[in-house]
């Protein structure tokens, strides 16, 4: 797979949670023999390490760089391509299969956020590469598959237009939904919880855990609004609990100054970037999960089926993915309306940055803020009612639990391979998306010349003897090492021309791509220098 892991935070939120958990739980799924992560960059490797330890006995652990795709794909060393994200890199890592495989190869991607404006442009170059039959993208749930099915009729549509005969490609869009560790996430404390956040042990709780931004999470001003309402007409104490990551912006400073104006301020708790180990703790605090999503790059709602999985009722907004994942045992679904036809954002959305564009579409969603608080009258005052819901959330979620979600991937794959067994299709070549040498064959004084004559420079004598190891920027060791530059050193240690000492380096096992590289660097490091005229040895006459 191509490796969607990020550096490891303290904190994770969204996106990269679920790639992270995905993974893991792939590994633990005991279903595969081999997991080849292909990574861009090689701060990765660090994860992949730590990932291949944790492994249990059965399954191999590999990584490889990213430039070695097209060798795998070649050789048909890989079962299934699959990335992580539905992006710019699903297009090309078809375009590569069609270009590379001897054999048909299946393709599959993972979607997350379906709204921000580069996707149009994703769909139209997913069509363009021509995917397979026995490609596929998972959707986590009917309304994201809705979406994806909505955007290739689109593409399909702009592209006719723009006179390209285009139709919906037959790739498969599969609904298979994200998955959570229900064990771990049932085993936070109550007590070490609320001892934690300074709330009374009877009290009632209401706990919200995203990122707190206005701008492509949730507005959390009619959230308070609502629980203010609430407040002022329950008999007892209830507090709320907003918890989540830090992104940039002054939200969750702006609710505390809010609750004040709405005299709530000490039923509030407001807890940022907190560790990734407290999540339990918090969740088994609170008598409910509240989430009020207003913003159309929500697709699936992780955080909805983690509380769900500790537990907890939901009252949540009946909006995007959450209308998918949450059900009515365990749910009360707050009514949303989007009042505003967005014809004008649609046209100027290419042209606004992403998080204003979003803080627009998700001002015109109305959460109905008296069902809100209605909901909260509700909970807080039947405690049966909520014991019920606790109990319908937990049989719920165990449909999400990785060991429940991970066998229909892997039965996804198996079922794409066996297609693929079957399929003739090889894939359609397409140009090369990059074309560097065309599009920037003008920056250059010249393009080196391939008869060009070499030799090692009197510096790199040592490097040709294999004493010196002359620094290799870590990235470029996948194309040669120190041993394969001492090698072509020595090659050329007579006198060469470069394209001869390319072909030699073929000669020894390196790819044209990584010969060509190597010969590169060493003439640019100034390690391989001109030929001098003057030891050229006139030919006799």
């Amino acid at each position: 797979m191509l490796s969607g892991l990020e550096p490891e935070r303290s904190v994770l939120v969204g996106r990269a949670v679920a790639n992270q958990t995905f993974v893991e739980a792939l590994i633990a799924s005991q279903g595969l023999t081999e997991l080849c992560f292909f990574v861009g960059e090689v701060r990765e490797l660090t994860q992949i390490e730590k990932l291949a330890k944790r492994a249990p006995e059965g399954i191999r652990i590999r990584s490889r760089n990213l430039l070695e795709l097209p060798e795998a794909i070649e050789a048909a060393a890989i079962d299934v391509l699959h990335v992580p994200d539905l992006g710019e890199r699903v297009p090309a890592a078809i375009r590569l299969r069609n270009r590379h495989a001897r054999h048909p190869l299946p393709v599959t991607a993972q979607i997350h956020s379906l709204s921000y404006t580069n996707s149009p442009h994703i769909y139209r170059e997913l069509i363009l590469a021509k995917p397979a039959p026995h490609d596929a993208i998972f959707c986590s749930t009917a309304s994201g598959r809705l979406v994806v099915e909505n955007y290739l009729e689109h593409a399909v549509e702009t592209l006719s237009h723009h006179g390209l005969r285009a139709q919906r490609p037959d790739l498969s869009t599969l609904e298979v939904p994200l998955g959570v560790d229900a064990q771990a996430l049932r085993g936070g404390d109550r007590g070490r919880g609320r001892d934690r956040l300074g709330l009374p042990d009877a009290a009632f709780v209401a706990l919200s855990i995203g990122r707190f931004t206005e701008y492509d999470k949730m507005d959390l001003f009619p959230l308070l609004t609502a629980f203010s309402e609430h407040v002022k007409r329950a008999p007892d104490p209830s507090y709320l609990v907003l918890a989540g990551a830090s992104q940039g912006t002054r939200t969750a400073k702006m609710a505390e100054l809010w609750a004040q104006g709405l005299g709530i301020a000490s039923n509030l708790r407001v807890l940022v970037d907190f560790p990734e180990d407290l999540k339990a703790d918090l969740l088994a605090a609170a008598d409910l999960f509240v989430a009020p999503t207003d913003n159309p790059q929500e697709t699936f709602g992780l955080s909805v089926v983690e509380a769900m999985a500790a537990g907890l009722p939901i009252v949540a907004s009946d909006f995007d993915g959450y209308r998918d994942t949450v059900n009515d045992q365990a749910t009360i679904r707050i009514p949303t309306r989007w009042n505003s036809d967005l014809e004008y954002l649609s046209e100027m959305a290419p042209l606004l940055y992403q998080r204003p564009l979003h803080l627009y579409l998700g001002q015109s969603v109305e959460v109905d803020v008296s069902a809100m608080r209605a909901a909260f009258d509700t909970l807080s005052a039947n405690g049966n009612r909520r014991r019920q819901m606790a109990e319908a959330a937990g049989a719920h979620a165990a449909r999400y639990d990785w060991s429940n979600v991970m066998p229909r991937y892997l039965e996804a794959w198996r079922s794409l391979r066996g297609r693929a067994a079957t399929s003739e299709y090889v894939g359609a070549q397409a140009p090369c998306p990059m074309p560097f040498k065309r599009l920037f064959s003008h920056y250059p004084s010249s393009w080196g010349d391939p008869e060009r004559r070499v030799v090692p420079a009197p510096g790199a004598e040592k490097m040709r003897k294999g004493r010196f190891h002359y620094p290799i920027y870590p990235e470029l060791r996948v194309a040669f090492d120190t041993g394969a530059a001492a090698a072509a050193l020595r090659l050329a240690k007579e006198g060469i021309e470069v394209r001869a000492l390319i072909a030699k380096m073929q000669d020894r096992g390196l790819a044209l791509w990584r010969a060509e590289s190597l010969v590169a660097w060493l003439i640019k490091h100034a390690l391989l220098v001109d030929e001098p005229q003057e030891s050229i040895a006139e030919a006799p006459t």
